[in-house]
């Protein structure tokens, strides 16, 4: 998930400044890039959950928004994204539901499937 992103990320003009090393539970943003605009990017990424997909998604997914909420307290000017595996349907049912955080708190979604390809929202 996370190689994947970096690549599409680079391809499509970001600088990425930092990668944390996901295997060792490296702390702090998994990605730090810059956009093609100049402004900072942190992105946090969750994968394909294997044991109790279901749950473990959901706690994935409520880990990733409660580090949104701490990134943009930390930072008010960064830009703020969560990458999540495209076609897992328990991401895919709960993004809708924070609708109204993404409305007070903007933040993007990088929908990133298996082949490497990037949706964004």
């Amino acid at each position: 998930m996370q190689s994947r992103l970096v690549a599409w990320l680079t391809a499509n003009g970001y600088v990425i400044r930092s990668v944390a090393h996901t295997a060792t539970r490296a702390q702090g943003e998994d990605i730090v890039a810059e956009t093609p605009e100049g402004e900072e990017l942190w992105v946090e990424v969750k994968g394909y959950p294997e044991t109790s997909p279901n749950m473990q998604a959901r706690h994935w997914f409520a880990g990733a928004i409660l580090k949104l909420v701490l990134g943009r307290n930390e930072n008010p000017d960064v830009r703020l994204a969560i990458a999540l595996p495209d076609g897992f349907t328990t991401y895919a049912n709960l993004a809708p539901r924070v609708a109204w955080l993404r409305e007070s708190m903007p933040f993007q979604v990088f929908w990133v499937s298996e082949n490497g390809d990037v949706r964004v929202e």
